[in-house]
């Protein structure tokens, strides 16, 4: 019986890790396959203003949210099977959450009466923060449901990347770019609103409890104010201590790996209410269990993902972005260890610290790698501009992973971590020797990078299967069987 019910929840955690790839692909692939003719139509300079005006608009966005998203899908996981406390909780924490975002909307509009440069374009920027009042994608994720999530947005995001090719023409469609966007958003979050009464029980409410979640939204808070540090923060010191060409080409390397870290962090999205829940139950055995695959997992996709960029970076920065984006090719090299990093990071501190409520130690860790961050750009932003704030967040996020494997030492055994991760790198390692003498061949773009995937897919699967890894003879498993089915319905 134990035995079928875990099959079961294996399952579920594969679906919904599926489901939250591909709706997560949506959010920024789509708008990844429209870089190359954004990078050519708007140049590195028109990326750069862009970034910097959409880094300052996210810091409204942020303390709007206040930590909102995060904190309420594991309250929703907690209750899961309990309708009315759910509902309650989720009633409550769309109060607190739409009052936030409303004084930052208002703070915002006083912010721009003091803005000269770019104006129009931070103007047109406050629909992506209205459009964030309407967000209850995290109530679905509490719930497990990423399946109603992926579906309802997959038409919404087609639609944005039609208007993007349709509509964007030149260096002054730039505001009509922040414009499709913001209202690509705002759709997206308003079709989540439509299958919400199937789960809601509001008619039983007669009071309701804010108070009681205003500090742990905070403590949740003071994490993401520090981790926006690396993603927001350097665009906006790049902004302002070097130039906005340096900044679109940090804009853009850093889309490509946050690409990557989507497939290397999505089951962390979907593993954060199953160890929420389990947490819930007492059963720290099972917690431990969901860890090491998490830890696996990211593991086998961080390295060989490594070992690729580092091969096709300077053939592929140029045919992607274009010629003049050279300078870009150093960058993505030098930001592939935040792959494993972050990885790493999102494990320990996202699945488990957040999770189990330990989240003071993961503001601390975090506090840790922002304040290092900050000190570094300021220093080498000035002397090496985009490659100066890769370094520092390469650094603060080694810092944040050996502070969190410090403080989870007794819990989780690193020693297994660590046993994992030489043997992802030597496979990988193998995988890169199979492909590197691929870049010698004087051929079409194209036809070179369908061989460097298919060399790498090939090498990298006969590797793992050599060396007989578990987690890959389960995915392998796992899709025959969906195979089988398929074969069988037809």
């Amino acid at each position: 019986m134990l035995s079928c019910v875990r099959k079961a929840m294996h399952k579920r955690l594969i679906s919904n890790y599926i489901y939250n790839t591909l709706y997560q692909i949506l959010i920024i692939f789509l708008p990844l396959l429209t870089t190359p003719y954004l990078a050519r139509v708007f140049g590195a300079e028109g990326i750069g203003s862009l970034s910097y005006v959409q880094s300052i608009s996210s810091y409204f966005i942020l303390f709007g949210t206040l930590g909102t998203g995060l904190y309420g899908q594991r309250e929703i996981a907690y209750y899961q099977n309990k309708q009315e406390a759910r509902s309650q909780v989720f009633l409550e924490i769309l109060i607190i959450r739409c009052l936030m975002l409303m004084v930052s909307i208002i703070v915002y509009v006083l912010y721009l009466r003091q803005v000269q440069e770019l104006q129009f374009l931070f103007l047109l920027q406050m629909i992506e923060i209205i459009a964030n009042v309407f967000d209850i994608s995290w109530y679905y994720q509490g719930m497990e449901d990423f399946r109603y999530i992926t579906f309802r947005n997959i038409a919404v995001k087609l639609i944005g990347a039609i208007c993007i090719f349709t509509f964007i023409r030149r260096k002054a469609d730039m505001w009509l770019y922040i414009v499709c966007l913001g209202m690509v958003g705002l759709i997206a979050n308003l079709s989540l609103w439509l299958a919400l009464h199937k789960t809601m029980q509001l008619s039983n409410i007669t009071k309701l409890h804010l108070k009681r979640h205003l500090f742990p939204i905070f403590m949740v808070f003071l994490p993401q104010i520090a981790m926006q540090i690396y993603t927001l923060f350097d665009r906006t010191m790049l902004g302002y201590l070097s130039t906005y060409a340096q900044t679109g080409y940090y804009d853009q390397t850093q889309k490509i790996i946050r690409l990557i870290l989507i497939f290397i962090t999505s089951l962390g999205t979907v593993m954060m209410p199953r160890i929420a829940s389990i947490q819930a139950e007492d059963q720290d055995d099972k917690i431990l269990h969901y860890l090491y695959i998490s830890y696996k997992f990211a593991l086998l996709l961080a390295m060989p993902a490594i070992f690729l960029l580092l091969c096709i970076a300077n053939r592929f920065i140029p045919w992607f972005l274009g010629p003049s984006y050279d300078a870009a090719i150093s960058l993505l090299k030098w930001s592939t260890p935040l792959l494993l990093l972050i990885g790493l990071n999102n494990v320990t501190g996202m699945q488990y610290l957040i999770s189990t409520r330990r989240q003071n130690a993961f503001t601390c860790t975090v506090v840790l790698g922002a304040v290092l961050n900050f000190i570094m750009n300021a220093l080498l932003i000035p002397q090496f501009a985009a490659k100066g704030a890769i370094l520092s967040s390469v650094c603060a996020e080694f810092l944040i992973t050996a502070v969190q494997f410090y403080i989870v030492r007794k819990k989780i055994a690193f020693r297994k971590v660590f046993r994992e991760c030489v043997h992802y790198g030597l496979c990988a390692g193998i995988m890169f020797l199979c492909i590197i003498w691929i870049n010698v061949l004087d051929i079409p773009i194209i036809l070179y990078m369908v061989l460097v995937g298919v060399m790498a897919s090939v090498s990298y699967g006969i590797a793992l299967y050599i060396s007989k890894d578990t987690l890959f003879g389960n995915m392998l498993h796992f899709l025959s069987q969906k195979l089988g089915r398929c074969k069988k319905e037809v």
